[in-house]
């Protein structure tokens, strides 16, 4: 059975990939608001992804958990580097999405 800190691992390397590919202009910004995002969801994604993964939450429930935290994504370093705003909103939807998606990849 998976662990969080495989989920944690994969979602690391998944968003590194994001990162690289669509913000390449501003990899440390974007690279230091993920990780801030993870750390002050950690514990969230702790008990969701284990609600998660012991079936206790379907895939619809663990989005509306997970978006539910989009307030934590503040995107600090990216503002302050000019990202536009249309950027920045499909920024913060690409780390929600690969999250739910790295989930279901794990623990399914």
């Amino acid at each position: 059975m998976a662990t969080f800190q495989d989920f944690e691992n994969n979602l690391k390397t998944a968003l590194g990939v994001i990162i690289q590919k669509n913000y390449a202009d501003f990899v440390n910004e974007a690279g230091t608001d993920a990780t801030t995002f993870l750390n002050e969801a950690k514990n969230d994604l702790v008990k969701w992804t284990g609600l998660f993964a012991a079936n206790s939450i379907d895939k619809d429930e663990l989005t509306a958990l997970v978006e539910s935290d989009k307030d934590l994504l503040e995107l600090h370093a990216l503002k302050q580097a000019g990202l536009a705003q249309a950027r920045w909103d499909l920024f913060v939807n690409s780390v929600i999405e690969t999250t739910i998606s790295v989930a279901v990849k794990t623990f399914v």
